[in-house]
């Protein structure tokens, strides 16, 4: 429906921090490394008939397999990017805005589950500190990645606890 009518799609395990009307065609870079970035499809916002929400769904409906679940989603979306960088370097013709990690998914996936942790130490509060703050300031939106941390509860004064105080009315009520 997103690539008839356009609008926003949000994973259920993602907190907005800032509100998303600036943002066009836009999609989050989940890992940036030399050989090629990759990206998720957790936070997506595109205007109706975008060219690249097109293309996703041609890869789809191409190479669908239902025993792949990355494979048809965040993977779907890095290699149609992929396979359209060879021809456009600048990606022009999808009309895609690619999101720096930190716009979307300031704590990465592999480091997310420390941050369920009350900090040990003064230095390891910093970096807490300092982290809440750069997310608050440059973050639009915080992932959970629920699919690592389902099972977890915030501990009291950990920064996931503190972004669920900062940001949501009830969501400590109910862990």
């Amino acid at each position: 429906m997103a690539g008839r009518y356009g609008g926003i799609y949000l994973d259920s395990d993602i907190i907005v921090l800032k509100p998303l009307k600036s943002l066009r065609n836009s999609i989050g870079t989940v890992k940036e490394v030399s050989r090629g970035s990759s990206f998720s499809g957790a936070v997506l916002a595109f205007e109706k008939q975008s060219p690249f929400l097109l293309e996703c769904l041609k890869e789809w409906y191409s190479t669908y397999d239902d025993t792949l679940i990355q494979w048809n989603g965040a993977e779907l979306m890095t290699r149609v990017i992929r396979n359209h960088s060879d021809s456009d370097p600048n990606r022009e013709h999808l009309e895609i805005q690619l999101e720096p990690s930190f716009t979307f998914y300031p704590i990465n996936s592999t480091d997310i589950n420390r941050y369920f942790s009350e900090p040990d130490s003064t230095a390891e509060r910093a970096q807490h500190d300092a982290l809440f703050s750069r997310i608050l300031n440059y973050s639009t939106t915080f992932h959970f990645w629920n699919s690592i941390t389902s099972s977890l509860v915030p501990e009291s004064n950990s920064l996931v606890e503190r972004i669920l105080n900062h940001y949501c009315l009830h969501c400590l009520d109910v862990l």
